[in-house]
């Protein structure tokens, strides 16, 4: 956990919020900020578990919690600063169209509101396409692995890769050789994260938007189609509507969360 550099919070019932303690205990003794992402109300709830711990201040302890709530045409974003001792954070306002609320060299997450009984959002991360090492190549042939796999990496990522030498046991290489022979170029998968949601008219647009062509699709399913009235009662999704997502936005692989239908088949077993 201490290794994050971003965390998304779909919303802020219990089960799916209460591991932001682990977050911040994790995370509290380093220099570094830390991105934050949740829908309205994000900024004053971590601010308010922040606020409810006792500190030290040791000088080292110098995290900033950079807190962003996704509002519908606004992201809203505050800065909690463990070296000013957490002060009531200031907001900034950008206005949003629905791009990618961060992107990194490699890398991009969308968001979109959802239905549940609260505000809740889902989520999308999107490899960019990138370079794969041919490990069976280095198993089998003359290189061995080491520091010029990183140094071609980086020369194919920045467009560099036609200046490169490398020195590597004893021999020269051009980095488009080794580019060329090591090398393949793959595209980025796509992971989508849905939970708690309804299949409704408002939220089955932004569904699919965020599930389309998904390698990975994890979807609310708490309910059995059976039990659809509790389903829309509660504003989530049954099983059935879930395949029915993953069929309509050509998602590769469905991940069924099924907390509340293996708790109850445990509890029956027990009983």
């Amino acid at each position: 956990l201490a290794d994050l550099t971003a965390v998304f919070v779909t919303h802020h019932h219990v089960d799916h919020f209460i591991g932001f303690d682990r977050i911040v205990r994790a995370n509290i003794d380093s220099d570094k900020t830390l991105s934050v992402f949740g829908p309205v109300g994000t900024i004053q709830k971590a601010y308010d578990r922040i606020r409810s711990y006792e500190f030290q201040f040791f000088p080292f302890q110098k995290i900033t919690l950079r807190v962003t709530e996704v509002d519908q045409n606004v992201l809203r974003t505050g800065w909690l600063e463990c070296r000013k001792r957490f002060p009531p954070p200031e907001i900034v306002e950008t206005p949003w169209n629905g791009e990618p609320i961060i992107e990194g060299s490699h890398y991009q997450v969308e968001a979109g509101h959802l239905d549940h009984t609260v505000p809740c959002l889902g989520y999308a991360l999107t490899e960019r396409e990138h370079f794969r090492l041919n490990r069976e190549l280095i198993e089998t042939g003359a290189l061995r692995q080491g520091p010029w796999v990183s140094e071609v990496l980086r020369a194919l990522r920045d467009g560099s890769i036609d200046q490169l030498s490398l020195e590597i046991q004893g021999g020269t290489f051009s980095g488009r050789k080794l580019a060329d022979q090591y090398f393949s170029r793959v595209p980025g998968a796509k992971l989508a994260y849905l939970v708690d949601t309804a299949w409704s008219d408002q939220s089955r647009p932004v569904l699919k938007r965020l599930a389309q062509g998904a390698d990975q699709l994890f979807c609310d399913s708490f309910y059995a189609e059976a039990d659809a009235k509790s389903a829309e009662k509660h504003r989530h999704m049954t099983a059935r509507r879930a395949a029915e997502l993953a069929r309509e936005a050509h998602a590769n692989h469905l991940t069924l969360i099924l907390l509340k239908t293996i708790c109850g088949a445990l509890s029956q077993a027990g009983r």
